[in-house]
């Protein structure tokens, strides 16, 4: 219950910032309101006989940083796919369903790259192909900021198998370093965090990311409608988003709808590039966890195993499991001595 209480107080904060602003009280309230349950989940945690997520994993850097990196790019793909199905039909007019199928490269190029991912892992280490998975992820959500009102499909493809091929780097090498992190015993654990991250990181990719656009897209609009003669009623479903701006702009017709329709186009893309911008900020900062605190290779299994037993609360274990060779022997050395 702390955990739903928490995250949604938060992602309700954040959908909630663009219509209120960012420093409205009752925002700042959900915020700080999340924030305080969220910790209080990992106190509870932490002091709980048997505990639903185990905070002590998090001090094996293995696992901490391969959840942060999986959890990152799940907020820069589920963000940026929110937005890019959002343009796929209300700025260059496709239906939902051609929508889906121009976003059938993704998929296709996933499939691909994914399991190539995992020799490409154990040939240059884990740390490196996530790394260079979410640096990938990166540059295609650079080469989506190009992107404009009148750009073609042509133009989208290419950079859509540009984030695929970064996806399909980054998650399985994530993945098994969670896994390949805990012990058997913990394993379906593993499974769920790992679960849990990348929902985590999607829910709150959409809300910010939704967010950022409907905070440049809403005073834009507003901008453009004051001292007109709209009805206040039209002027809230042109301001609320872009799918009603172009059904005020259809209703109008003629020249003063085709104005209308342009300039919500326009908003919408300014919006969408201004939110892509935090995703690359978001992929930049889950390369550098990566780089930094990913171990380039993983444990043995029998190595795991006996680093979790090393300790009867775990606490050495944690910190052990992910270290070079001579400080797993030491800790363990320490470990038998203080026993």
């Amino acid at each position: 219950m702390l955990s739903i209480l928490g995250l949604t107080g938060l992602v309700y904060a954040i959908i909630e910032a663009p219509e209120r602003g960012w420093g409205d009280p009752a925002v700042v309230a959900w915020f700080v309101a999340a924030t305080t349950v969220l910790v209080v989940f990992a106190l509870w945690e932490r002091r709980c006989p048997h505990p639903m997520l185990d905070i002590r994993f998090f001090r094996n850097p293995r696992f901490s940083a391969a959840s942060v990196s999986i959890t990152l790019v799940m907020f820069a793909l589920l963000g940026g796919t929110f937005m890019f199905t959002q343009y796929l039909q209300l700025v260059m007019g496709y239906t939902p369903l051609e929508a889906g199928v121009r976003m059938l490269p993704l998929a296709a190029t996933m499939t691909v790259v994914g399991p190539i991912s995992p020799r490409l892992a154990e040939r240059f280490g884990a740390k490196i192909v996530v790394t260079a998975g979410l640096l990938t992820v990166c540059l295609a959500l650079g080469v989506y900021m190009s992107l404009g009102p009148d750009s073609s499909y042509a133009d989208i493809a290419w950079r859509v198998m540009i984030m695929a091929t970064g996806v399909g780097l980054a998650l399985p090498p994530a993945t098994e370093a969670i896994m390949g992190a805990l012990p058997k015993a913990k394993a379906g654990v593993g499974s769920a965090v790992n679960d849990a991250t990348r929902q985590v990181g999607g829910a709150l990719g959409v809300a910010v990311i939704g967010s950022v656009l409907a905070s440049v897209y809403r005073p834009r609009m507003a901008g453009a409608l004051r001292g007109g003669e709209v009805p206040a009623e039209l002027a809230e479903m042109i301001k609320g988003s872009l799918g009603g701006a172009l059904g005020v702009a259809h209703q109008l017709g003629g020249e003063q709808g085709r104005l209308l329709a342009d300039l919500a186009r326009d908003a919408f893309v300014e919006g969408m590039q201004r939110g892509l911008i935090i995703s690359l900020f978001v992929g930049l900062a889950g390369a550098a966890v990566a780089f930094r605190y990913l171990p380039a290779r993983g444990t043995e299994e029998a190595e795991v195993e006996a680093a979790w037993a090393a300790g009867p609360d775990g606490s050495s274990a944690t910190s052990d499991v992910s270290g070079g060779a001579s400080r797993r022997r030491g800790t363990r050395a320490r470990a038998t001595a203080g026993h």
